[in-house]
């Protein structure tokens, strides 16, 4: 600030100071003018024989010289209009007597100029007391302006020009309010009436500057009184507080960003003081969590683990030991149980929070309600474990429709020892034993006791429950050993089956047992779908190849009645079934299978007649990343 400055507007004040400084006679000239042209008026009234109209002409000279001069010329201004007065308008006129009857209707007069000059002596000594006051916070680059009773600007600082983008000349004489298009908090009334009765009025603006930016303020309002207490002006001071209520409303939206993020993932947030054993905060989500009032007192953390299920209370506060005593990060699940008699499966995470001194002060963390997704997991057991039993009863289904063809697999090879078995017999029984030839027999008897175990061993894997192993598997191998369990069959309902593998084919990787179930599956069911044909060959193909998707593609194909195209998506459903004994679960399974795999299965209408049911399975990678296949 400077202080010279300061010092000269001191010593201005000073009284010796004012005494030197030359007379200003303008105001003198004002005042002698005024009560003269009062007098002329009041003279002509007279002539209209209007005597009293000479009075308020009169003390309007006074009251004029008062305000715009000062105190000389205000007195000067009541002498001369007591005087003109006097000579002219008292009886008898123009005479240095006095009728007594005329001394009232005088002293009257002389008081009221008297008092006209004296209120407004003191108002323009109050107005220079404020505008002297005012010069010095000139100097300051805070906002100062002083403003009449009725908004008018007398006073514009530095600060204010440097501010708001007008100068003093350009703000001086304008209403404030409408120069600075300020939107009050309040009725202007009811703000003066504050500023009346306690002398200071504090708050929020919004005002508008010369290049149209708005900007909040806050404004200090002081009231300035003259020497009868009557208000004279408001001095008035603003900070710029654009920013600070800028960063008000973020935090504020981030808050209730906060708020309905943690609402919506039903995710609160607390800090607890150490020291001091209490919670210093609980989000209205995590009392909501805990069944309580978001508008009462933060409850103690006994409150809290007294909610806490029996069976998982000691797991609980073992963890928050672990993190206050090991400084470490923490989680728990457990239940607890709200006064309502409602069960919820909680989850939090802690987080110590350390001093300079490394000591932890504060544990800060979150909590989750995590019941819907138990129940969630609950239920995905309960299919789980239904899928796989429908799985089950499938594959034994199944079996039960193949019994001849399988009894027809089995036979062949039993045969065939039986057969190699009694030529072997009869070459040892000749007379020279053609040993070549039974040792011939021997090897038949031996690769057919292997093919009819191999059979069997495959009939029991469809019909028990395996666990999934996932392997290194060819799809066309797969496809190889499923085919003779339909060989019968297919005799039997004239279906002629093609095959068209890869030669190339890439391995895959999931459980070999499900996915002969797959393939089996599709291929019943296409024999089945072509079993009301005669018209045309029942052919059904079986095609496999690489795709670049680094996938492997298997589709079966029949030449049956098709699908209506309405129907192709529905048939994957549970329960949905087109055969008129059919359960409705084959190709749910099936595709269940294939998903759990990394593969997808779907169905197409062929152009002609027929329908193509394809799916993929995932290529084998050899690094072993292949993930076991979700379990059904």
């Amino acid at each position: 600030m400077n202080t010279s400055g300061i010092a000269a507007n001191r010593s201005a004040a000073h009284p010796l100071a004012r005494a030197l400084r030359p007379i200003n006679l303008r105001p003198y000239g004002l005042a002698v003018l005024s009560v003269a042209v009062a007098l002329g008026l009041g003279l002509f009234l007279q002539q209209l024989h209007f005597r009293d109209g000479a009075v308020p002409l009169l003390l309007f000279a006074v009251a004029l010289a008062s305000c715009f001069g000062g105190r000389g010329p205000a007195v000067l201004a009541a002498i001369l209009s007591m005087g003109a007065l006097y000579w002219y308008f008292v009886e008898p006129v123009r005479t240095i007597g006095i009728y007594p009857s005329e001394i009232p209707y005088f002293i009257i007069y002389a008081a009221f100029a008297s008092l006209l000059s004296w209120f407004g002596t003191n108002r323009r000594r109050a107005e220079a007391v404020l505008r002297e006051q005012a010069s010095l916070l000139d100097l300051t680059h805070n906002t100062v302006l002083v403003t009449d009773m009725e908004g008018v600007i007398k006073f514009w600082n530095r600060g204010a020009e440097e501010w708001y983008g007008w100068t003093a000349e350009q703000a001086m004489g304008r209403v404030v309010d409408d120069l600075l298009k300020t939107v009050h908090p309040a009725p202007v009334e009811q703000m003066k009436r504050e500023l009346t009765r306690k002398g200071r009025w504090e708050g929020e603006f919004v005002h508008t500057r010369k290049d149209g930016v708005r900007i909040v303020v806050a404004s200090r309002w002081s009231l300035e009184r003259d020497g009868c207490g009557d208000p004279v002006a408001i001095l008035e001071t603003n900070n710029d507080i654009t920013e600070r209520k800028q960063a008000e409303e973020a935090l504020k939206r981030s808050e209730a960003y906060l708020a309905e993020a943690q609402r919506l993932s039903h995710t609160g947030s607390w800090a607890f003081d150490v020291a001091n054993n209490a919670y210093i905060y609980l989000s209205d989500e995590c009392l909501r969590i805990f069944g309580l009032d978001p508008k009462t007192a933060l409850p103690t953390r006994e409150a809290i683990f007294r909610l806490i299920h029996p069976d998982d209370s000691d797991r609980v506060n073992h963890d928050f030991r672990k993190s206050v005593y090991e400084k470490v990060d923490t989680s728990s699940e457990f239940r607890i149980a709200l006064p309502t008699g409602t069960m919820k499966h909680i989850q939090t995470t802690r987080h110590p929070v350390l001093n300079d001194a490394g000591e932890v002060f504060e544990v800060v963390g979150t909590v989750v309600d995590i019941t819907e997704r138990k129940r969630a997991e609950e239920e995905r057991e309960r299919l789980r474990q239904f899928e796989s039993d429908l799985a089950h009863l499938n594959r034994v289904t199944m079996m039960g429709e193949l019994a001849a063809s399988i009894a027809h697999e089995v036979n062949q090879p039993l045969s065939g020892v039986v057969s190699n078995a009694s030529a072997g017999l009869r070459w040892l029984a000749g007379e020279t034993p053609n040993l070549e030839e039974a040792r011939e027999g021997l090897r038949r008897i031996v690769r057919d006791g292997k093919r009819a175990g191999e059979v069997i061993a495959r009939i029991r894997a469809l019909t028990r429950r395996t666990a999934t192993a996932t392997e290194k598997l060819d799809a066309n191998e797969i496809i190889d050993e499923v085919l003779p369990l339909v060989g019968d069959e297919a005799k039997k309902k004239s279906v002629k089956i093609q095959t068209r593998f890869a030669a190339d084919l890439a391995p895959i990787a999931g459980d070999r047992v499900q996915l002969q179930q797959v393939v089996l599956n599709l291929v019943i069911n296409a024999m089945e779908a072509m079993s009301s044909i005669n018209q045309r060959e029942r052919e059904l193909v079986i095609t496999t190849s690489n795709m670049e998707s680094y996938q492997v593609q298997v589709t079966v194909e029949d030449s049956g009645i098709g699908i209506d195209p309405e129907k192709l998506e529905k048939i994957f459903d549970s329960f949905y079934t087109t055969k008129p004994g059919g359960m409705g679960m084959g190709l749910s399974i099936s595709r269940s299978i294939l998903q759990a795999h990394g593969g997808r299965l779907w169905a197409a209408r062929k152009d002609r007649c027929g329908t193509m049911f394809h799916f993929t399975l995932p290529r084998y990678k050899e690094e072993g990343v292949n993930a076991d296949a979700a379990r059904l």
